[in-house]
């Protein structure tokens, strides 16, 4: 399980490092693009943004994904270390952690901890393809010139986009939180706190 662990770490990896490739060869030819097909440059971004944001949100949301499956697998092997210590008691003092089924967590209680991973890297480039695609539209179809209102939208569209994605992540890893703890048989108690100084 462990080892299973570290694959979906690995796969959560290249997904995202595959992810970036994208958006780097994206940014690459994004001005020759614009200078070969000038007559449909505006719809042409767009389509490209577009394309861009769908594929950051089918990536975010297979990391999180994979994010609650590595944790059911740690959850799963501290249910194994459990067995192997109600076996033995006096093997207790050497279990590198502690055998239990409730931890690690799957939302993560501090919110700025959640942005030091591959989320924080994927809501942030969605946010940014998601405001050029509101800017690129705005300008199709109002027109719109005025840098000022084009900052005072582009923004908006940043902050807005970037919460609802924070809540969208959260809500789906509190679910499933709330899903394993259900499915949690060894939990934290009193007398391991004599052995394991966790919290």
């Amino acid at each position: 399980m462990q080892q299973r662990a570290s694959d979906y770490e690995e796969l959560k990896t290249n997904r995202v490092n595959f992810f970036l490739i994208v958006v780097a060869a994206t940014i690459t030819v994004l001005p020759t693009l614009i200078e070969k097909f000038q007559p449909i440059g505006a719809p042409g971004l767009l389509l490209i943004f577009l394309a861009v944001f769908l594929l950051a949100l089918t990536t975010l949301n297979q990391v999180v994904e994979y994010s609650v499956s590595i944790v059911v697998f740690y959850r799963r092997a501290g249910r194994v270390r459990r067995w192997f210590e109600d076996q033995n008691k006096a093997i207790a003092s050497y279990v590198a952690f502690p055998p239990r089924d409730d931890r690690p967590r799957v939302e993560l209680s501090l919110s700025y901890l959640a942005q030091r991973g591959s989320d924080g890297i994927l809501t942030t480039i969605n946010s940014v393809s998601f405001t050029a695609i509101v800017l690129v539209v705005t300008y199709l179809y109002f027109s719109s010139k005025d840098q000022f209102w084009a900052l005072i939208i582009g923004v908006v569209a940043f902050v807005t986009i970037w919460f609802l994605q924070q809540f969208w992540v959260r809500s789906k890893l509190r679910k499933q939180n709330l899903n394993l703890e259900k499915e949690s048989h060894f939990p934290y108690t009193e007398p391991m706190k004599e052995i394991y100084d966790v919290s």
